[in-house]
């Protein structure tokens, strides 16, 4: 079989996304690098259709303006009108919040998370984005489901994710497939005494309660700083945060091109994400693939990857004390720091790397067509 034409569907593409945007550029990258054509439909805040070819990739970016059900509905016809004139082999959709396609060509779809799971826990419920979004929770749920029982195979990353899976009945192919890093620790960069948070500013991502930690053992460490990367809502109530308590250490940069993201791991001590949701955290296994112990919320799609005293510590999730003693912890044990920084570089190279993920998916591509 000659190469194939892989058509990604998305709601979101680097470089002003998150986690699954990044995860589609890293996989097409590899995909292209093995023989494949890789097109990629995404949201577009244009009134028309607008295509580019950046780095071999063909990115069609679709209008969408409302984030709401009729929002997707809308953009949802428009993707389908614009697929007419794509000539795939395969459709490779990337959930959640991604419309249904109609086609009879194979589709497969890539669980990053279940609405019903992920939209109660990405905000707080002082927030008046968690009750937009619960509104509609419903009907997200039920344009996943159509997405969900429209395709040959349903890709989950964790067992996490499976088992969330189980609320739909009837689906169709399930099949294991893991995320996977492509950062490389850059030898030059000298370690500094800084822990590192990278990640949207939301609710969800447990920065409040990360600030709230770091306050509490700041004077503790004077030798420490702390770094946080991302932007989102609660990008004001940080800053103001930080001000009301003096916390000069810390540093907020909303933005920093993932290309320079190496470099800001591999100069880190410690890495800490205490979300209350996660499937497979590209961040996560980011730090990992730095050498970088971890510090995360002791949560099921956490646990698969993060070992106790192994290669990180697992948090109960918006519990600030036991946040606090974490870090403690990995800050005054530079030993332990390194040692759980190895014990990641081993378990990156050898499980979570795009050569071995891209070849798996390539396997599932060339599957659904024999079918």
């Amino acid at each position: 079989m000659t190469g194939l034409h892989i058509t990604m569907v998305s709601s979101e593409f680097p470089p002003h996304c998150g986690g699954l945007g990044y995860f589609i550029k890293n996989l097409s990258s590899m995909l292209i690098k093995k023989g494949h054509h890789v097109s990629v439909i995404t949201r577009g805040n244009s009134f028309s259709v607008i295509k580019k070819t950046i780095e071999g990739v063909d990115i069609y970016f679709v209008p969408f303006f409302l984030s709401s059900p009729f929002g997707m509905w809308s953009h949802g016809r428009r993707v389908n009108s614009l697929i007419k004139s794509i000539k795939t082999d395969v459709f490779h959709l990337h959930s959640p919040l991604v419309p249904r396609i109609i086609s009879t060509k194979p589709k497969i779809v890539t669980i990053h998370g279940i609405c019903s799971e992920w939209i109660g826990k990405y905000f707080s419920f002082r927030d008046w984005r968690f009750y937009y979004m619960y509104l509609f929770s419903r009907i997200y749920s039920f344009l996943e489901s159509s997405v969900l029982h429209t395709v040959n195979a349903i890709v989950y990353m964790t067992e996490t994710s499976r088992k969330e899976l189980q609320r739909y009945k009837d689906l169709p192919n399930l099949v294991k497939i893991t995320n996977a890093s492509n950062f490389q620790f850059e030898g030059s960069a000298k370690r500094e005494n800084t822990l590192l948070f990278v990640g949207k500013l939301v609710h969800g991502k447990g920065v409040v309660e990360l600030i709230k930690a770091i306050k509490d053992i700041y004077e503790k460490v004077p030798k420490f700083r702390f770094l946080f990367i991302g932007n989102g809502h609660l990008l004001s109530f940080l800053r103001s945060y930080k001000k009301k308590h003096g916390l000069a250490r810390l540093e907020i940069i909303p933005y920093v091109p993932n290309e320079k993201m190496a470099e800001y791991y591999s100069s880190s001590s410690i890495f800490a994400l205490p979300s209350y949701y996660e499937t497979m955290s590209n961040a996560i296994l980011e730090a990992m693939s730095c050498g970088l112990p971890v510090i995360v919320s002791n949560i099921s799609a956490n646990r698969e990857i993060i070992k106790e005293r192994t290669n990180g510590l697992l948090v109960k999730p918006g519990d600030v004390k036991a946040l606090s003693h974490a870090l403690l912890y990995l800050i005054n044990n530079k030993k332990q720091r390194e040692l759980m920084g190895n014990n990641n570089l081993r378990l990156i190279k050898k499980i979570y790397n795009w050569d071995s993920i891209s070849d798996q998916y390539i396997s599932l591509y060339k599957g659904v067509l024999q079918k």
